[in-house]
């Protein structure tokens, strides 16, 4: 038999296969279910790779989401307290006075999970989300400890920093 393609003639070697006849065509049953537990085996493996990439991306941007919402509360706070004149808490709100009068007040609110910073009582910001606890501790003519506890999508995490004052010493 000859086949013709855009090169020229190929010789196609023919093979009958026949149903009665010795020489059996095809793959056996057994060969075909090697086959396809070689390929599962594979294919699991290949998708249990996929799905722990999968967790392991999830894991490492829910902690640089943590690790942001922690950065920008840092930096709003350490900006704040640079010229306080004035410092209280109850708990979970942290309120520090400027020497123009301006109140800013650091607020968790533990069903949101949010903490907001206002300016004399308006004008919220969220300025870390994922939180679940909040404590001030104030530290005289020093400043204020911070302990914060952020969860986010199964990461979890908690850090404690200190902000001090730059500005002279407040009164407390």
């Amino acid at each position: 038999m000859v086949i013709q393609n855009l090169f020229g003639y190929i010789p196609v070697k023919s093979h009958h296969c026949s149903f009665h006849s010795k020489e059996q065509c095809g793959f056996s049953l057994v060969e075909t279910l090697i086959a396809m537990g070689i390929t599962m085996i594979v294919l699991m493996t290949c998708l249990s790779l996929l799905f722990m990439n999968v967790r392991t991306d999830q894991q490492a941007i829910a902690s640089l989401i943590t690790q942001h919402d922690n950065f920008l509360f840092q930096e709003a706070l350490r900006r704040d307290l640079h010229s306080a004149v004035g410092i209280s808490t109850n708990g979970s709100t942290l309120f520090i006075t400027q020497d123009n009068g301006t109140v800013y007040d650091y607020r968790f609110n533990p069903s949101s999970g949010f903490v907001y910073k206002s300016v004399d009582g308006s004008g919220t910001a969220i300025l870390a989300t994922s939180v679940t606890k909040v404590q001030y501790t104030i530290l005289p003519h020093i400043g204020v400890t911070v302990e914060v506890y952020f969860s986010h999508e199964g990461f979890t995490s908690n850090d404690e920093w200190s902000a001090a004052f730059l500005e002279g010493r407040p009164k407390l």
